[in-house]
């Protein structure tokens, strides 16, 4: 995740490894990003303090998660030949 407070000199603020080691793609919405994490779904952190950010939950998909959008109450998954699920979440703190 980049810092790009000074656009001219955007720096590295953390760097999130995910389970799998190859996310394949992110959404963000607030605080909230989601994480297409292949073949072991998606995860959702809490990114509002960046240098420790807080793991919220995991969501197993029938194939593995490929690309991913979410507005503020729903998440857009493509998942394998199946096609695109759609997910409605809640965070809670």
């Amino acid at each position: 995740m980049l810092d790009i407070t000074e656009p001219a000199a955007p720096r590295l603020a953390y760097e999130l490894k995910t389970p799998s080691g190859e996310p394949q793609a992110l959404a963000v919405s607030g605080d909230v990003v989601a994480i297409a994490d292949g073949h072991l779904g998606i995860r959702f952190y809490d990114i509002a303090n960046l240098p420790a950010p807080r793991a919220l939950f995991h969501h197993e998909t029938p194939q593995p998660a490929r690309d991913i959008d979410m507005t503020s109450d729903l998440v857009f998954v493509l998942v394998g030949a199946v096609g695109w699920i759609v997910l409605a979440v809640t965070i809670i703190g």
